[in-house]
């Protein structure tokens, strides 16, 4: 039995869980919230990370789940994995790892009928509730303890193994793929619970009052492990890059721009030139702010502005910070390209945004072709990179 199975059965025995508590308790909803809510967080390109934790719950909601839901003296591991959804997952995972591509129109069925699940699932949750007493519903002080369980206390110590781990260090978008796995850990019990006590034999009125329960309080308890998960696990990180890439081209002035625009903004001013020569200039616009969509941040932070330059074009590079006074600016800092060294890398002091206080700090750097060029440039193009290293202050 998989390690974690064993501690949460363990703690259901200790607290006199039946059948159908245990698999409420321990198997999610993911399936039918997670691919909706992470396409709206975090974009359509992530919804991957999480089809994986969904496949994985699969596997053991029709191997161990159906084990014990049926009530069942032994596994039968050839109906287990001859059952439609694993062999669904098998051939999903075959065509991930061969790069098959269906045709559309069984690409568009698939899309279709997998649609239908999580509509499905809670009209058949529904039919089975009218069936049931509402005041049975919701005065059984067991259906209570169980939502309990599965929004509080299974998110509480998911987080905590998740901060003891320090698993969000072991790659560069470990935040969010640490989010996604949060995400789909408190959501409400799984639906299909409901499904498979009815199939079983087992008592599908009750798994349907604890998927009815759950899912309403979860209206609440989510947003709130969401925000404990990023007080404790993913704005207490010690660093956050902000980036922004530029390619300046001599003979095609095309701009090749991506970056972040949460905290840190870093844009250009005004009309950038068509053709880069002697002369040419502009100014790229840096403004570092401790206020976000979410509020003004409650703990205070250091940055630093790195400025990375790649090429061997005459290109001088000078950064300058907004004075006291209105309208002015002075020099941090200024440096100039060579065709001696490839790289030229700058960075600032540390410099302090305060807690608790809307503070914007404003820069600019100004790139400009010297004049006085002493040199034949060898390159056609010339990368700059801008970076503001964010760090929480302890």
């Amino acid at each position: 039995m998989h390690p974690r199975n064993q501690i949460v059965w363990g703690a259901g025995r200790l607290m006199g869980l039946n059948e159908v508590e245990k698999a409420s308790v321990y198997y999610s909803n993911a399936g039918n919230l997670i691919m909706p809510i992470v396409t709206f967080v975090l974009g359509q390109e992530w919804v991957l990370y999480g089809c994986v934790f969904m496949s994985v719950q699969i596997v053991f909601v029709w191997s161990h789940g159906k084990w014990v839901l049926s009530r069942q003296s032994k596994i039968d591991w050839k109906k287990i994995l001859l059952n439609i959804n694993m062999v669904a997952v098998f051939a999903g995972v075959f065509l991930f790892f061969t790069k098959i591509r269906l045709p559309q129109i069984l690409n568009q069925t698939f899309g279709s009928v997998g649609s239908m699940i999580g509509p499905a699932s809670m009209m058949v949750t529904g039919m089975l509730i009218a069936e049931m007493s509402l005041k049975d519903i919701f005065t059984n002080g067991r259906v209570y303890f169980i939502t309990f369980l599965r929004l509080i206390a299974v998110p509480a110590v998911a987080l905590l193994l998740l901060k003891v781990s320090g698993l969000v260090n072991g790659s560069p978008d470990g935040k969010k793929l640490l989010l996604i796995v949060f995400l789909a850990v408190i959501t409400p019990s799984a639906s299909t619970i409901t499904q498979m006590c009815q199939v079983y034999g087992n008592d599908s009125q009750y798994a349907s009052a604890i998927n009815v329960m759950t899912t309403l309080f979860s209206i609440v308890t989510m947003p709130l492990m969401v925000l404990l998960s990023f007080m404790l696990l993913l704005v207490a990180l010690p660093t956050d890059t902000y980036a922004k890439y530029i390619l300046l081209a001599v003979e095609d002035s095309h701009m090749k721009v991506a970056g972040f625009e949460h905290k840190v903004s870093i844009c250009p001013e005004g009309e950038l030139p068509e053709t880069w020569a002697s002369g040419s200039q502009a100014i790229y616009s840096i403004l570092v702010s401790n206020q976000s969509t979410n509020g003004i941040s409650q703990t205070s932070q250091t940055y630093s502005i790195e400025v990375v330059t790649a090429g061997t074009l005459p290109l001088c590079c000078t950064l300058l910070e907004e004075s006291e006074w209105e309208g002015s600016w002075k020099k941090i800092a200024s440096f100039q390209e060579s065709p001696q060294e490839k790289t030229h890398i700058f960075q600032t002091d540390d410099m302090l945004l305060p807690e608790g206080c809307p503070t914007e700090h404003e820069y600019r750097l100004m790139v400009s072709w010297e004049d006085a060029c002493q040199w034949e440039p060898m390159d056609t193009e010339d990368f700059i990179r801008i970076n503001v290293n964010m760090e929480q202050k302890d």
